[in-house]
């Protein structure tokens, strides 16, 4: 089931439901990046994003760097997701698959750590645990870097 909405699990708004998570929500356009480490930087901190480095990063969150330009590809991820959501809902009807756009829009900033910082593209209810969802589309030539359909490899 998908919602777009405000609608109910287990007798539970689910924006009440979201309202109990141990973080506060941070509108886009209050929220400073370069303040914060957010999920997707991890890998590179861990050095396991072999499109930036570390010392990159810490240039960037000091603006020593440009931010990146938004490519196509990066353009099409994005206008994708939607859609991606739209699927996982259809693969996934015992859950409530939910647009942050709509649930949460903004950053989620932790309360015990705000040096952490996420922007979810979903997330995902089922049986009472929330998933945080991170969508990512690729092309053909990305293809011998994923594993079969249906594996666990990615």
């Amino acid at each position: 089931m998908l919602i777009w909405g405000d609608s109910t699990q287990g007798g539970i708004a689910v924006h009440e439901y979201l309202s109990r998570l141990p973080v506060r929500h941070v509108p886009l356009s209050d929220f400073d990046r370069s303040r914060s480490i957010g999920a997707s930087e991890i890998a590179t901190i861990c050095g396991l994003n072999k499109w930036d480095n570390v010392q990159d990063l810490y240039k960037k969150k000091l603006g020593m760097l440009p931010p990146i330009e938004e490519t196509p590809p990066m353009e099409w991820g994005k206008r994708h997701e939607r859609a991606v959501r739209e699927k996982l809902a259809d693969l996934n009807q015992d859950c409530i698959v939910m647009a942050p756009e709509t649930h949460f829009p903004g950053v989620m900033v932790a309360h015990s750590n705000p040096q952490f910082h996420a922007s979810p593209d979903a997330f995902l209810l089922k049986s009472g645990v929330l998933w945080l969802v991170e969508i990512k589309t690729s092309s053909v030539w990305q293809k011998k870097l994923w594993g079969n359909s249906g594996s666990q490899v990615f």
